[in-house]
């Protein structure tokens, strides 16, 4: 993945004031995000702007310049992949010349579904892969469309496409971090999509380092044993436990941590994967490019109909009622 060099315009950051109207979408304990009403760039006719509660340290604004310089220098395949599956910071927002926020890509609306709360009121809402652990039942009540429990195809799809990304940032240095449910949105509706967000705490590899936090349910063992910076071993080790509890949905999936779940679900190759994703043998953790060539390859296997490899019969001749053996030996029968 391509980094900037010399003589590559970056994107200037945009004064506040130029982003027009807007409707405020969330707010939280760190920002307010808003939907832009009259502002666009090329290829976003519908744009968020996150504004931080408290202006960013130096390390942070730093971070945020980095994050848009990677998409900046990818090729425009790559960017596509990414703007495709991540709300990816695009612009630095300025007040009076100091970094206040920045702008991302509005959620699309396909990621988005009715869901009805237990008020009975329905809502619009980003829809959060924590939906694909709960009992159906409840994603049902709430009128939440996820694959069911047994669609093992459709739930290693939306994970086979978690890894693409992280891949990509991979290979880029990018630390994601805060690896979770609650941070990828996902639809199941063909063609299914994943989309993480959060990304402006993204770690780059050219910057000083923000500090990442973790989800509860989600600590490395490396993490809970002491102190350490989040790295690409760490994002490798949610990777593997995002998997294990999206195709194991049920009773207390969004906790589980035992690799054995995972028997039955995919294969020898597959659960020794697992196995290896949750160690606390840091190097033993498939990267994210393993665990997307073995998901598409397990999606294949289980989904494409038999193929005829060899076929034998025992005899060219045999006369009316005698016994004739036909032997074959067949893949992708699963």
């Amino acid at each position: 993945v391509p980094w900037p060099t010399a003589g590559l315009v970056m994107a200037a950051p945009i004064d506040v004031v130029r982003l027009g109207a807007s409707e405020e979408l969330d707010r939280g304990a760190f920002g307010t995000v808003y939907r832009l009403t009259s502002y666009s760039l090329p290829g976003f006719p519908e744009l968020a702007y996150k504004e931080y509660t408290s202006p960013p340290t130096a390390n942070e604004a730093a971070n945020l310049r980095a994050l848009i310089d990677f998409r900046t220098c990818l090729d425009p395949a790559a960017r596509k992949i990414l703007d495709e599956a991540a709300a990816w910071p695009l612009r630095l927002v300025t007040r009076g010349g100091a970094v206040c926020g920045f702008l991302m890509q509005l959620i699309p609306t396909e990621l988005f579904g009715t869901q009805t709360l237990p008020s009975g009121a329905a809502v619009r809402l980003p829809v959060k892969a924590q939906w694909l652990v709960v009992d159906e039942a409840k994603a049902d009540a709430a009128g939440i469309v996820v694959p069911r429990s047994d669609d093992l195809p459709g739930r290693i799809m939306l994970c086979a496409k978690l890894a693409h990304v992280l891949g990509m940032l991979h290979r880029g240095a990018l630390i994601y971090g805060d690896l979770s449910l609650n941070n990828v949105m996902f639809t199941a509706s063909a063609p299914s999509r994943v989309m993480l967000v959060d990304c402006d705490a993204v770690q780059s590899p050219r910057a000083p380092s923000i500090g990442q936090a973790h989800t509860d349910d989600w600590l490395p063992p490396e993490s809970v044993a002491g102190s350490r910076a989040q790295d690409i071993a760490s994002d490798r080790y949610k990777l593997a436990l995002f998997i294990l509890r999206v195709l194991t949905p049920g009773p207390h999936a969004s906790q589980a941590v035992d690799p054995d779940r995972i028997d039955g679900m995919l294969d020898p190759q597959g659960i020794n994967m697992m196995r290896g994703g949750l160690s606390a043998d840091r190097h033993r953790r498939p990267t994210a490019k393993d665990w997307y060539t073995y998901l598409t390859g397990r999606l294949q296997q289980i989904t494409s109909p038999p193929r005829l490899t060899d076929v034998l019969v025992d005899t060219q001749v045999a006369s009316p009622g005698s016994p004739v053996t036909v032997s074959w030996r067949v893949t992708d029968a699963t």
